[in-house]
């Protein structure tokens, strides 16, 4: 009787367990959070380290993550050294034998590459470089499918049994990601179309700074104590001279008068009304042109925002 009533109580136990619990991920970066999210869908549990405005090079490995790093199935990181500040003591302070660099637990999306910008000798009188290469890798799009299908075949050796899932849904992302790219390309090609000079290069920088506004502005100076200064002399005597005099109204005019100049230098020379218009509007309406003029092909097109102008996400493709 003892030996049923035991019996039965495993079987129960054992009828609560989950089925296929999902693989315990913890990404570096939201990049490869995002890029585990899309492989695994419900089959991982994602858990990312860092956010978008912190400094991976300097993150502090709290309590809250060594907590998770211990129960963690996956590591993915960037590698290259990216991490090299804090990933390691993470690891090493987990106690987690599955994690350890070289475990089939931990995962670097450098591995799956060929890096760029590698020194040819390194010492400490160079500063702080990345002696394997430039670790940035999620800058170009061509290398999120080589990281997906390393990463791909990671999850399917943690878990086998989940292997065809993992792969159908590699499949169906490396078709929306192939597609995103393609647009991504084609619009890039029209930019390199444009033949731009230094001159007008500044201009686009400076464009790009100004419209960033206050807030996101201070959020890179933190992440670059260099502050930036106006590359172009167009630049510094328009905007920098609205900023100069304190009053909102100047730096708009300072907007206005820049992007005027750069729609001519596309377009052609502007009637009188559209000039008297542009420098009517508000500084997010600025703002939106100026965006809009990175990429239009007509002018109407760097005025008017068209109804499918979107940022492409991961979760939009």
């Amino acid at each position: 009787m003892k030996f049923i009533r035991l019996t039965a109580m495993l079987l129960v136990g054992a009828a609560s367990l989950p089925a296929n619990a999902a693989l315990k991920v913890l990404a570096t970066t939201p990049d490869w959070g995002a890029l585990t999210q899309e492989l695994g869908g419900d089959k991982v549990n994602v858990y990312v380290a860092t956010t978008a405005l912190q400094d991976v090079h300097r993150v502090e490995a709290k309590p809250s993550l060594v907590a998770r790093a211990r129960s963690a199935d996956l590591v993915v990181a960037t590698g290259a050294e990216l991490e090299v500040g804090w990933l390691p003591v993470l690891i090493q302070e987990s106690g987690n034998a599955n994690i350890q660099k070289g475990a089939r637990g931990y995962f670097e999306a450098a591995s799956a590459l060929r890096l760029l910008e590698v020194p040819s000798q390194v010492d400490r009188a160079m500063g702080d470089i990345h002696p394997d290469g430039n670790p940035h890798v999620q800058l170009d799009p061509h290398n999120i499918l080589a990281v997906a299908h390393a990463l791909t075949t990671r999850l399917a050796q943690l878990d086998p049994g989940q292997a065809a899932y993992y792969a159908a849904r590699a499949k169906d992302f490396d078709t929306r990601w192939g597609a995103a790219t393609k647009t991504w390309e084609a619009k890039a090609a029209h930019l390199a179309s444009a033949q731009l000079d230094l001159d007008r290069s500044r201009l686009y920088c400076d464009l790009i700074m100004n419209f960033l506004g206050e807030a996101a502005r201070k959020a890179l100076e933190k992440m670059d104590p260099q502050k930036y200064e106006y590359l172009s002399e167009f630049a510094r005597r328009y905007v920098a001279q609205g900023k100069a005099e304190g009053k909102a109204e100047g730096q708009a005019e300072g907007c206005a008068a820049l992007i005027v100049d750069q729609l001519e230098a596309r377009f052609g020379m502007l009637g009188q009304d559209t000039e008297t218009r542009i420098r009517s509007k508000s500084a997010a309406e600025l703002n939106a042109i100026g965006v809009r003029l990175l990429s239009a092909r007509t002018l109407d097109e760097a005025l008017e925002e068209p109804d499918n102008l979107r940022s492409p996400a991961f979760a939009e493709l």
